[in-house]
């Protein structure tokens, strides 16, 4: 399986559409001093980090199967967690804030309950995640109802990624109840 095809797209236009007008007026103002060929060796320069940036992103797969997952990540890194290895499933739907809307995620933990890979909505097809449900022969705990970021971390510490943790409210006693006064 590979994520989204059209993450690549949607992230090629976004640079696109910053780095364009910027390179656009450097060249306009350095080609009548001949300053240009700097411009040009920093322009080749980020296209390069762009194609490396799509290459990576092309060699990002996940494979499962009754024997376990293998992983590949951007870095080229392969991951194999056998079956035997993996203790449960965790399927909750989770939103960054209240206001948000859910997206699916997938968490694969180890039989000592330590996150082993994930497997999150922005990147994968629900069909994939329900393929990987389908696939492994271990217990699934799926959750019906969404949570927030902020009262997954505290019910399961530890699991959300690094980058999430500025999505955390401070001191925020959230219940998931969205915005309801409390009594």
């Amino acid at each position: 399986m590979r994520p989204h095809a059209p993450l690549l797209t949607q992230w090629a236009v976004a640079v696109l559409a910053f780095l364009a007008p910027i390179l656009v007026a450097l060249y306009w103002l350095t080609v009548p001093d001949g300053d240009w060929p700097a411009v040009l060796t920093g322009h080749l320069a980020l296209t390069a980090v762009a194609a490396l940036a799509a290459i990576s992103w092309s060699l990002v797969s996940l494979t499962v199967g009754a024997s376990g997952i293998r992983r590949r990540d951007g870095f080229g890194r392969v991951r194999t967690y056998p079956a035997d290895a993996i203790g449960r499933l965790l399927h909750v739907q989770l939103r960054r804030s209240a206001t948000s809307a859910p997206q699916p995620r997938l968490f694969v933990l180890g039989a000592d309950h330590r996150l082993l890979t994930e497997m999150h909505g922005a990147f994968w097809t629900s069909r994939s995640i329900e393929t990987v449900i389908d696939a492994l022969p271990v217990p699934l705990e799926q959750l019906s109802e969404p949570m927030t970021l902020t009262r997954f971390n505290r019910v399961w510490p530890g699991l959300l990624h690094p980058s999430e943790m500025r999505f955390l409210a401070v001191g925020d006693d959230d219940d998931d109840s969205f915005g309801a006064p409390t009594p």
